[in-house]
């Protein structure tokens, strides 16, 4: 494996190198023409060394090698008895038959067989060393070095880039205190080990504050290691970068950058690790060390259309941090590439996540895990592991607990993964979702024992588990902004199918998008709810069943909710999905909220479909086993399995259902159908809704099935709004709620006595129809008066039954406006015009239709695609005997006849009340008949134009005191008979 045979590249150079100790040589004289503290060694083929000069303490020196050739060691060191500095190296000259020149910059105790690795202390050559500089290009190719010391490595000069050490390769470079130097490796000659590393180690006690650049191959590891009895240390100032390779581990046990400078962490391939702690594997990250940072892995990836092939290319490994992350983060992938394969991988931070986060492809097997996550964090293929904001907010820190934007699946890096079986978006694990059994307090006293941090391990209640890195599926916080997933599923690969479903899990959520236009994604598994777990004393789950539901702004899923997910949501203005084949929990469904279904209430056969739906990245199972979750601990939570009364044991659900918890909580709108596919409702509308679930699910109030009788069959249930709550579930396009329209619907041949409305209460009294769903008025409609038209026929008669009489004017109508929410969305309202007294008789509601199709027009279904017109029932005939027999749809509904006021309809009163035929001779209601009553009933007869009930601009021409009409009869109609019935009945009574 690429990371084990890098871990030994100090072997390889161990065996390039098999000096003699040098101690002995520091007392050797120094050449003539030269003297000092500072002396230089050669050896030749790992021959004994011998000096080749000296120099004073301090001073810079310059070394000319064209005279050298074959296999070289340069060793310098400061040989007095009290460590002094060595000034910078020049190393001048060219020489063609130089092989190599190794460069060690060491103590004279230095053990010769340890002189090249990059793992083993080395002996220290001085107190401050000046720098390392090669000016001849073919000598700097031939060049590496390895360099120790008890203070600094300087950085000279007024130019804070100019470099300070430049040798082919580094192998070692250790300084007690700090590394000042700008070192670069420039890799244009053979690099020693087959791993390429052109920089093995670079090491501080206290600091690094010069860049580091490695031109060519790899960074093996850069660390800061706080070596006492130092301070604190400051950390790592400078710049780290790959320019064409690898970095293998960062480890500081000081900050990485500051506030206002931070520092680049640049790799054209990988980035292993970068850990604000020791070097030790496990080291727990240093509480309040932050990084300020650039972090970016797969800078190859800079050139438009260039994207990672695989997960190893341009990959990160692990940050992890015990303060704040502040920069950025980009990088092919986010996936393990650690010594362990089973650690935990990502981007883990105990304190807030400060830096937007983006991977071109997966962040599989990986955790990103912050006190707050407010930048954006997106992901471009697929996440199998979880994002997460462990914080709680206060008010001084109300961002705790935040993730601003999340981001999964939406990418343009994908084409070549998804060959690889990597579908889109966020995945399940293997591992039971993480146990919060410590309290917020203690999470932030004891931040190394977050559960989110030690997988599955807090007091030892559950065994340490990460699926391959990633401890959980999950994206959860306090408080979520927005969340867009392309997809929820179990399925890692096609043919893999992880244990733990995908969770989205906030107390609220501003707005979640699943899937994309085109009717692509789905929620295809997973759960959708507040995450709030809650244990007794004794580790049991006690969360109440009202802390399960996430308050959610807008939902929007484009494709699906299969039969294997749940949704626990509140609040939400609107939801919207393509396909319900799950669950959707709701405490209640309050006014002005909206479900919207824009295709199948479906149920469990269907699941393929949703599958189908998914961008057709790759062919699903579809055989009934893909529906078997696997064993999952009990648990009475959305995370495990809710299953209701008449769901099996796998937490499938059999058909669809909206289940609301409140009874009489369905207050606001379900809409199926809403993109107006044209298919029946009964491939439509396969679900079920259940209101008033006081037994976890058990038992509902109320259940609206298609399965069920009346007065609970859908999609046209005989239940009026009040037993729901107020509410509607309705079939688009929507239909006339005929139970629920006041007075109810009645067929026209079979309205009879006791329906309708009493005619004395009609000049307050309202006349409602309602619709199962919104409605609008339609284009050209300016006013909802001119979208209906009213008519009437008598009580009875056979005669009349199909024979009616326009009396539009009587009436003043109102309708939705388009902000009306709850039942005002769907409500016609019939009110009488000033002046009106319509008689006992039936009567119609009928919009207005297109003349050529025949087709209603004036009223239509809104919050539907294409805004199709609505339903109502059918009655015949229309003014005149040639359209007897064609069909109206309209509204039916009954004036009662109560001549007597008693408020009981006359018809079901016995004896029948006696006052009819008397009361019409008081025509102009003067307590009494007299010869004006015969004058003021013919003034109206003769008047021509009112026919019918009284008419709006008749009113100014009857008799001021005469508030009826010439239809004394009730017939619906003005004849000769009214003036025949008029006058026998004033001549007959005696009143």
């Amino acid at each position: 494996m690429h990371w084990i045979a890098k871990t030994f590249i100090a072997i390889a150079l161990a065996f390039t190198i098999s000096l003699p100790a040098i101690a002995d040589d520091c007392s050797t004289g120094c050449p003539t023409g030269t003297s000092g503290d500072v002396k230089l060694f050669r050896s030749i083929s790992a021959g004994a060394p011998s000096i080749v000069g000296c120099a004073a303490a301090g001073t810079n020196i310059s070394f000319d090698i064209s005279a050298w050739s074959g296999d070289n060691i340069l060793i310098i060191s400061h040989c007095g008895s009290t460590l002094g500095d060595i000034g910078r190296l020049t190393i001048t000259g060219n020489s063609s038959t130089l092989t190599s020149l190794f460069v060690a910059v060491v103590g004279a105790s230095e053990d010769p067989a340890l002189l090249s690795s990059n793992l083993e202390q080395l002996d220290r050559a001085c107190v401050n060393f000046g720098g390392l500089l090669v000016t001849d290009p073919d000598t700097l190719a031939k060049t590496r070095a390895s360099i120790a010391v008890t203070g600094d490595v300087e950085h000279r000069g007024a130019d804070p880039d100019a470099l300070d050490i430049e040798v082919n390769q580094v192998v070692r470079i250790q300084a007690d205190n700090a590394i000042n130097a700008n070192i670069r490796a420039a890799a244009t000659g053979t690099l020693v080990a087959s791993e390429n590393n052109s920089i093995g180690q670079v090491r501080a006690g206290h600091a690094i504050r010069g860049n580091i650049v490695a031109a060519g191959g790899d960074i093996f590891t850069v660390r800061v290691l706080n070596v006492a009895p130092l301070a604190a240390a400051e950390g790592i100032r400078g710049d780290i970068i790959a320019e064409a390779g690898s970095i293998s581990s960062i480890f500081t046990t000081g900050p990485i950058g500051t506030e206002t400078a931070p520092t680049a962490i640049k790799a054209f391939g990988e980035i292993r690790q970068i850990r604000t702690s020791e070097d030790a594997t496990n080291a727990v990250p240093l509480p309040g060390v932050s990084v300020f940072a650039d972090i970016r892995a797969g800078t190859e990836f800079d050139a438009p259309g260039e994207f990672p092939n695989s997960d190893a290319e341009g990959a990160l490994g692990l940050v992890e941090v015990g303060g704040d992350l502040v920069g950025t983060v980009q990088a092919g992938s986010l996936v393990p590439l650690t010594l362990d394969q089973f650690q935990h991988a990502g981007i883990l931070v105990r304190g807030d996540i400060l830096a937007p986060i983006e991977i071109a492809t997966n962040a599989r097997n990986a955790d990103i895990i912050g006190r707050s996550v407010p930048e954006p964090v997106m992901v471009g293929c697929q996440m199998k592991g979880s994002v997460v904001a462990f914080g709680t907010p206060t008010t001084e820190n109300p961002d705790h607990g935040r993730i601003a934007f999340v981001s999964i699946g939406y990418g343009d890096a994908f084409g070549p993964l998804l060959e690889l079986g990597s579908p889109r978006g966020l995945i399940g694990v293997d591992c039971w979702p993480i146990d919060l059994w410590l309290t917020d307090a203690e999470l932030q006293a004891t931040p190394c024992r977050n559960p989110w941090f030690t997988p599955n391990s807090v007091d030892g209640r559950l065994t340490a588990c990460t699926d391959g890195g990633a401890i959980d599926g999950t994206i959860f916080a306090h408080r979520i902004d927005t969340v867009e997933v392309f997809r929820m599923s179990q399925f890692h690969v096609p043919t893999h199918l992880k244990a733990f479903k995908p969770r989205i899990e906030a107390r609220s959520v501003g707005t979640m998008i699943i899937g994309a236009e085109g009717e692509k994604g789905a929620l295809e598994s997973g759960a959708v709810w507040s995450g709030d777990v809650q244990y007794d004393s004794t580790g049991e789950v006690i969360t109440p069943v009202e802390d399960f539901y996430a308050q959610v702004g807008e939902i929007k899923i484009h494709a699906c909710v299969g039969a294997t997910a749940d949704m626990w949501i509140k609040d939400c203005v609107l939801t919207s999905i393509g396909d319900l084949y799950g669950e959707l929990h709701l405490p209640a469904l309050e006014q002005g909220e909206r479900i919207n279904i824009m295709r199948s209430f479906g149920d469990i056969s269907a699941e393929c479909g949703c599958l189908a739906a998914t961008g057709g990245e790759f062919t699903a199972p579809c055989e009934p086993s893909r529906l078997d979750s696997p064993t999952n601990p009990a648990e009475s939570t959305p995370r495990a399995q809710r299953v209701a009364a008449d769901e099996p044991a796998d937490g499938a659900a059999p058909v669809a259902r909206i289940s609301v918890f409140t009874p009489e909580g369905l207050r606001g709108q379900v809409v199926i159908n809403s993109q107006n596919t044209g298919l029946g409702w009964s491939e439509l509308c396969k679900g079920i809704v259940t209101i008033g679930d006081e037994e976890n699910l058990q038992a509902p109030d109320i259940t609206l099935s298609k399965a069920l009788a009346q007065p609970n069959q859908l999609p046209y249930y005989q239940r009026t709004s009040a037993d729901l709550g107020g509410g509607a579930v309705g079939l688009a396009p929507f239909h006339l709620h005929e139970i629920d329209c006041e007075p109810d619907h009645k067929d026209n041949e079979e309205v009879g006595p006791g329906d309708g409305i009493f005619e004395p209460g009609i000049p307050t009294d309202k006349v409602l129809a309602r619709f199962y769903g919104p409605v609008v008025r339609g284009s050209g409609y300016f006013s909802w008066q001119q979208a209906f038209d009213v008519q009437c026929r008598p009580l009875s008669n056979p005669g009349f039954l199909c024979n009616w009489f326009t009396v539009t004017s009587s009436f003043t109508f109102t309708g939705p406006t388009a902000t009306s929410a709850g039942i005002g969305s769907r409500t016609i309202v019939l009110s009488l015009t000033t002046g009106s007294h319509p008689g006992p008789g039936i009567y119609r509601l009928v919009p207005k239709v297109n003349a050529e199709s025949g087709i209603i027009n004036s009223v239509l279904s809104r919050n539907v695609t294409g805004t199709p017109p609505t339903a109502l029932p059918t009655s015949c005939g229309g003014l005149t005997s040639e359209d007897e027999f064609t069909s109206y749809r309209s509204y039916i509904f009954r004036i009662k006849p109560d001549c007597d006021a008693d408020s009981v309809d006359d018809e079901t009163e016995t004896p029948y009340p006696s006052c009819d035929s008397c009361e019409i001779t008081d025509f102009n209601e003067s307590d009494g008949k007299t010869v004006q009553d015969i004058f003021d009933f013919l003034t109206v007869y003769f008047l021509g134009d009112c026919v019918g009930p009284a008419l709006p601009h008749c009113t100014a021409t009857l008799p001021a005191a005469c508030p009826g009409d010439a239809d004394v009869n009730n017939s619906c109609g003005v004849s000769v008979q009214d003036i025949f019935d008029f006058l026998a009945a004033y001549f007959g009574c005696s009143m």
